[in-house]
């Protein structure tokens, strides 16, 4: 097994399992079915109440719009009527003048009096009619056209009421010429003779353009209606006539006059009428009625078209519920399943750390079991040389197996600390070789570096030659110090051993000697630079760049 790749895989599944953990986190518990379910008929009823209010203030609004259309309606009915009628009675009272000061009907000759009616005709704007009646009803003179036949309205209602009611002005109901088709109505007023009879009548027929069929209203426009007197109808603004011309009058809306000059009656809860008082001599009265039912049709509407959007909302909105909470349902389900993986792969790094430590523990005593035998396999030899070659490669194991131990009480860290490495591998190897006795000094130098295993394992071997040619090659009679640096910066690492004395060599080029070979291979296994200087080439330098995911080279 690659000590790297295990590490790396172990740390990669390290970061997964803490992504695991922070998602769950971020998720947090799942909403229950019955609080989503809350959720969606709160937002539902909310949304039922805004809209509540919201089509009651139109319909408030609807009627207050209609009562005031109405309200001015009748005021306007009024007041257009009276203008009307001053105009006529302005005219009649001309008629009447000039009659008088013929010296009545009897003594007026008709041609005389229709030139006079025709002149006051233009006078106005009114494209009205102006005839006069003797007491039997025969037309004397009409303002558009002499009479070319003996006319009598003495059956007519509008002459038929003077002598009924005796009023000295009457307003006639609107009539429809059969024949013209025109619609007007009457203002009439007695002549009296000198006795104070009634000698005969004038009459202004004042048109009535204003008048449509009942199927030309629109909806919930006002049906306005004239009376006389509380309870004689004139006209309305839509209306029909009988087959004589005879208007069809509608049903009164009251059945008591009311005292007020204008306001509302209460007689039909189904429709909003309003009513209005003229000038106070002619007992004029106008009433304007809508029906309740269409002026809120457009009401209802929108009632019946929230109360379908309502229903669509709360069916989409009991789908989405559903649907949320079997997504939250499943979400659970995912969460349990990926804390149960969790679990398991917590679990499995656990057991994946003890294997390591213990393939560390089990490789560090084989290179000690290694170690041993080839030191008692050096006691069987009495060549000075051999026992020395084969301790150096002992200590080459044991730079090997301070790095199995290092990672075996390192909780399976992936990196090693060479401050604590190179301290304990440099002690040794002081103590193998009695650098107390011998008076050599040791001084140690090394930054907090943290590097791979492979990296310290080749550190390790390097400054293990190193020393052993230091220990073996600089100090042969007197004492002196070796100093070991390690610094790193910017991911650049400098190792430097420095010894007084006689440098690395005893004359033998150190690069044509086993240690010189070692150190050229590991240096390149590192990717690095070494050097040797000073006077006796006491000093060795190496650079070299951190792993940071750059190719493995093969092993030395």
């Amino acid at each position: 097994m690659d000590l790297k790749t295990g590490q790396g895989q172990g740390a990669g599944a390290a970061a997964l399992v803490g992504a695991g953990r922070s998602m769950l986190r971020l998720l947090g518990p799942a909403r229950g079915r019955n609080a989503i379910y809350a959720f969606a008929l709160f937002a539902a009823a909310v949304l039922a109440l805004w809209r509540g209010i919201a089509l009651h203030g139109e319909r408030v609004d609807l009627i207050d719009d209609a009562q005031s259309t109405t309200a001015v309606v009748t005021r306007n009915a009024v007041d257009g009527i009276d203008r009307a009628l001053d105009v006529a009675e302005l005219q009649l009272r001309e008629v009447q003048g000039f009659i008088a000061r013929e010296g009545g009907l009897d003594r007026l000759a008709p041609a005389r009096l229709q030139q006079f009616l025709a002149k006051r005709a233009g006078v106005t704007a009114f494209d009205e009619n102006i005839l006069v009646a003797n007491a039997a009803g025969d037309v004397i003179a009409m303002s558009n056209k002499g009479p070319s036949a003996p006319t009598n309205v003495a059956d007519r209602g509008w002459f038929r009421a003077h002598g009924a009611v005796g009023s000295p002005a009457m307003v006639s109901a609107v009539r429809r010429d059969p024949a013209t088709k025109r619609i007007a109505y009457r203002y009439t007023q007695a002549i009296p003779a000198p006795d104070g009879s009634f000698a005969g009548l004038v009459a202004v027929a004042l048109p009535a353009s204003f008048i449509a069929p009942p199927a030309q209203r629109a909806l919930a426009q006002p049906l306005v209606s004239l009376w006389l007197n509380g309870s004689h109808f004139l006209f309305s603004n839509f209306m029909t006539f009988d087959a004589h011309g005879d208007p069809i009058p509608p049903v009164t809306p009251y059945r008591v006059m009311p005292k007020a000059q204008s306001g509302f009656l209460d007689g039909n809860p189904g429709a909003i009428t309003a009513f209005s008082k003229g000038a106070p001599g002619r007992h004029l009265f106008a009433t304007a009625t809508v029906q309740r039912a269409e002026v809120l049709q457009r009401w209802h509407n929108e009632v019946a078209t929230s109360l379908i959007l309502f229903l669509v909302v709360v069916t989409v909105g009991g789908i989405l519920a559903r649907t949320a909470a079997s997504l939250a349902e499943a979400d659970r389900r995912a969460r349990a399943a990926l804390e149960e993986s969790t679990r398991a792969l917590t679990a499995a790094l656990g057991e994946r750390d003890i294997l390591l430590k213990e393939i560390h523990h089990r490789v560090k005593n084989n290179l000690q079991l290694t170690s041993s035998l080839m030191q008692i396999q050096a006691q069987a030899f009495d060549n000075r040389h051999v026992r020395d070659a084969f301790k150096e490669t002992q200590q080459r194991l044991y730079a090997i197996g301070i790095i199995h131990d290092v990672l075996y009480f390192g909780a399976a860290q992936p990196v090693v600390d060479m401050n604590h490495y190179l301290a304990r591998l440099s002690a040794e190897i002081a103590r193998d070789h009695d650098a107390a006795g011998r008076g050599i000094a040791l001084r140690l130098d090394i930054a907090p570096v943290e590097l791979v295993a492979e990296e310290a394992t080749v550190i390790g071997l390097l400054t293990s030659e190193i020393l052993l040619s230091a220990y073996k090659h600089a100090f042969p009679d007197e004492g002196g110090q070796i100093a070991l640096d390690l610094s790193e910066k910017d991911g650049l690492v400098a190792l430097q051993i420095a010894a007084t004395g006689h440098g690395f060599s005893d004359g033998v080029a150190f690069e044509g000697s086993l240690g010189g070979r070692l150190v050229r291979a590991l240096s390149g296994r590192l990717h690095g630079q070494y050097s040797f200087d000073g006077s006796e080439r006491q000093n060795f330098h190496l650079t070299f760049r951190k792993f940071a995911g750059k190719g493995s080279a093969a092993p030395a």
